[in-house]
């Protein structure tokens, strides 16, 4: 019996690698150049045309409203701007995650719809929400960590679309730290993270302070500056008045939530960004992450008042 169970799940297996790799050599038979990486996550090179390319640092660059970001009251080491797609109650997808305060957001523009829509068509994947940054120069980075999940749609890709200056991306097996992978991000490439890398590895993009002689032609593009386009499917919303409802939130749809606006008994004044930050710091340390740690959901919106 064990060794039929045994046989039963290697066929299993081959299976989902074989659809796997069938999906690998669709991709491969349009011309885009893959490597596959931990997981089932992959590198996609040149995923816009030239003519689409053409300017298109510069455009991003100049055409996006940037912001400061700040964590545990110090700002981060990268400019940041928030774009989205509002659902049919024209309510917005929102991406909680450990900072001071989320940077306010504007709907996707023209740029990054066109990005946004040349992504889902190679990847059959609706994306709502982008999380941009600036990478100004080597010294601009980002620390190891794991998406947090919470207002994320159960087992979707997270897709990031490089442009400028190429960035080594690192991922780190939380389990076995000095496993590492190092995948270098050229400008006008994809990389798509599936949903167990998150869980299992941290991912970083480590401070670069070489000299100049150093570098690569192409990691010294563009004054070496980088921006990168995070691309979500967010399943939380807030309303107008900041109110949340959907996946990770308490409330979990908008009729529930127009309900309980009008239940005086409900207590709307608890503070859970502790609890929430507690869940945060499980999933970026724990590969077997409990999901159910998300169950219930959380209600607040940013964690400045936190100070641990």
């Amino acid at each position: 019996m064990p060794a039929m169970f045994l046989q039963l799940k290697r066929l299993k297996m081959l299976f989902a690698f074989s659809q796997f790799l069938l999906k690998l050599s669709n991709l491969k038979n349009n011309n885009y150049y893959l490597i596959m990486y931990g997981e089932q996550s992959y590198l996609i090179e040149n995923l816009l045309s030239d003519e689409m390319c053409l300017d298109i640092f510069t455009k991003a660059k100049d055409g996006i409203k940037w912001s400061k970001m700040y964590n545990r009251g110090s700002e981060v080491p990268r400019l940041v701007a928030i774009q989205y797609e509002k659902n049919t109650y024209s309510d917005i997808p929102i991406y909680r995650h450990p900072v001071d305060e989320q940077p306010d957001g504007e709907e996707f523009n023209e740029l990054t719809l066109m990005i946004k829509n040349e992504i889902e068509k190679k990847l059959g994947q609706k994306f709502n929400h982008c999380l941009i940054q600036y990478y100004e120069n080597g010294s601009a980075n980002i620390g190891e960590h794991s998406d947090k999940t919470l207002d994320i749609e159960f087992g979707t890709n997270i897709v990031n679309y490089s442009i400028g200056a190429t960035r080594t991306f690192i991922l780190k097996d939380k389990d076995k730290i000095k496993e590492k992978q190092r995948i270098k991000l050229p400008h006008n490439s994809l990389f798509v993270m599936d949903w167990d890398t998150n869980r299992k590895w941290l991912h970083a993009i480590h401070p670069d302070n070489r000299p100049e002689c150093e570098k690569t032609d192409d990691e010294l593009d563009y004054d070496g500056s980088r921006i990168s386009y995070t691309f979500r499917t967010i399943s939380t919303f807030i309303t107008k008045d900041n109110k949340l409802y959907g996946k990770g939130a308490k409330v979990k749809t908008k009729e529930e939530l127009n309900k309980s606006i009008d239940d005086t008994s409900r207590d709307d004044t608890s503070d859970d960004s502790l609890d929430m930050l507690k869940a945060f710091s499980k999933e970026n340390h724990e590969s077997n992450f409990d999901y159910n740690l998300y169950k219930n959901g959380f209600d607040s919106l940013n964690l400045k008042t936190i100070n641990i």
